[in-house]
């Protein structure tokens, strides 16, 4: 009896060991890993009771895109804000206090996998200071050598129009922001064409995200074997998938004959759209603050820049279609494409359409009208950019843009805030 009690203690003492053992080894492997897997958040968005997810605050991105060694990795703060320094919700005298919102091209979003076909740019996030919110910080603060200029990153993958305004009632405006610029319109396209806009990102994305948070507080899976794990298998996962994807061409209807005839249901549609946009403003212009609505670059529009080779043959190929835009298919009594004025078979055709003609023909135009009769700034980006010569390497995928593109539409942005006197001398 005491020999097998002591046999028990043995086990017990020696699977304790080798569980603190495995344990730290784990934890040694995640480190050098990446900082945020050995760290507690395993997801750069969490869920959100405002905008249904956000940025994953005290996040470490795991593939900061570095052009310099001495580019930090990108870390959001507790309020899931990337900047160059600390942020307060005070703000210090003499300072010009500048948000940017938006979706992953304004957030600094590296190629998507699917355009490496094409030609490989990296992946990942840009560091800080070679995003739009860097070099916009960087080209002001040349300009005004006497002001203290912060320009705070508060855009996050795929968050759309209204989800940036809800994170501006939630959390920007008390920061007292001088000055907010929102890049978007290419993660609206769905709602655009459907005139379903918060319903439909609850419908998709409400669950995941309770999902991911209930598995992340897990207590299990808090562990750093099982963090290792799970890290393994998802990156195994994410590997089988790269190399067994078959090069994509987009065969989606999306002609002109086919666009004259859906029109007409996309203006109707849009005025959901449109109607976010004037609530959006109403609570700027009720805070004071200076906006200006740029229309980010999408490489699928009519009006472009002279795209060079690379360009054209990712448009022709692939830039109509792209893994974030999926069909609008939502078993939900809220969502009933089929009550719609045009007859759809495909919503990623329709989707198509929005972005090579509706915008070019009809939206971007309305939405110029509307930010500029409540006394903002609009500008289109892909008017602005028409110019740009063919050897100017701009998009590296639908609408993720190179450094040079980055840091090209920082400098209009700039430009565009010098010209209309938000920044007093």
């Amino acid at each position: 009896m005491k020999k097998a009690f002591l046999f028990i203690v043995y086990l017990i003492v020696v699977t304790t060991l080798l569980g603190l053992l495995l344990e730290g080894i784990s934890y040694l492997i995640l480190q050098k890993i990446s900082k945020s897997s050995g760290g507690k958040l395993k997801f750069n968005r969490t869920l959100s009771g405002y905008t249904v997810f956000q940025n994953t605050p005290d996040y470490t991105f795991p593939s900061t895109i570095k052009l310099n060694p001495d580019d930090k990795d990108v870390t959001t703060n507790n309020y899931g804000l990337i900047c160059d320094e600390p942020i307060t919700e005070e703000k210090g005298p003499n300072t010009i206090r500048i948000f940017l919102l938006g979706g992953s091209a304004a957030l600094g979003a590296g190629q998507n996998n699917l355009y490496q076909q094409v030609k490989k740019y990296p992946q990942g996030i840009y560091a800080y200071n070679n995003s739009i919110a860097g070099c916009l910080k960087k080209y002001l603060a040349l300009k005004f050598p006497g002001k203290k200029i912060q320009v705070v990153n508060a855009a996050c993958y795929q968050w759309k129009l209204h989800q940036a305004m809800l994170f501006y009632l939630e959390t920007v405006s008390h920061f007292k922001p001088d000055v907010v610029i929102d890049m978007d319109g290419y993660n609206d396209v769905g709602n655009i064409a459907t005139g379903y806009v918060f319903e439909a990102t609850e419908i998709a994305w409400l669950k995941s995200y309770v999902d991911l948070k209930t598995e992340t507080e897990n207590r299990t899976n808090k562990l750093n074997t099982v963090r290792l794990l799970n890290l393994l298998l998802a990156k195994r996962n994410d590997v089988s998938k790269t190399h067994n994807r078959d090069y994509f061409v987009d065969t989606s209807v999306y002609n002109q004959a086919r666009y004259e005839a859906t029109k007409p249901g996309l203006e109707l549609k849009s005025t959901a759209f449109l109607q976010v946009l004037s609530e959006y403003m109403g609570a700027l212009k009720n805070d004071s603050v200076s906006f200006v609505f740029v229309l980010q670059p999408m490489l699928a529009r009519g009006i472009n820049k002279h795209l060079s080779t690379t360009e054209n043959k990712m448009n022709t190929a692939l830039g109509t279609a792209d893994p974030h835009v999926k069909p609008y298919v939502y078993n939900d009594p809220r969502i009933d494409i089929n009550k719609t004025d045009f007859n759809v078979d495909s919503m990623v055709g329709v989707t198509s359409l929005v972005r090579r003609y509706f915008f070019d023909d009809w939206l971007s135009d309305e939405m110029r009208k509307k930010v500029e009769s409540n006394g903002f700034v609009y500008t289109d980006m892909n008017q602005d950019i028409q110019n740009l010569d063919s050897n100017f390497e701009f998009y590296t995928d639908y609408c993720h843009l190179t450094p040079a593109g980055y840091k090209l539409v920082a400098e209009r942005i700039g430009d565009i805030i010098i010209q209309h006197n938000m920044i007093k001398q």
